[in-house]
């Protein structure tokens, strides 16, 4: 009697062990970084270096400048950034 419940016992665990790894790998390998990003998507979050300000990349004013994509939240931040590099130089 004791042997059937220890054997019962033992399939449960091994039942229970299994079904939590197969449970669990689709969420580690939605939850995995493989390395850096090669693209930015629409949903990112891009920190204007003029003003500081997170936004959007989809609604975004792109400029290159200098060989250098930016990523600004208004066309004003765009040129007073424009500015700012150009008395740099």
């Amino acid at each position: 009697m004791i042997i059937r419940l220890v054997i019962a016992l033992v399939i449960f665990y091994l039942a229970y062990r299994v079904g939590k790894y197969i449970l669990r790998l689709p969420s580690e390998n939605s939850r995995s970084f493989s390395g850096p990003r090669s693209e930015i998507t629409g949903e990112d979050l891009v920190r204007d270096p003029q003003c500081g300000t997170y936004v959007p990349v989809n609604s975004a004013v792109k400029a290159t400048i200098g060989g250098e994509t930016f990523y600004f939240c208004s066309e004003e931040c765009r040129d007073r950034y424009r500015e700012v590099v150009e008395k740099r130089k």
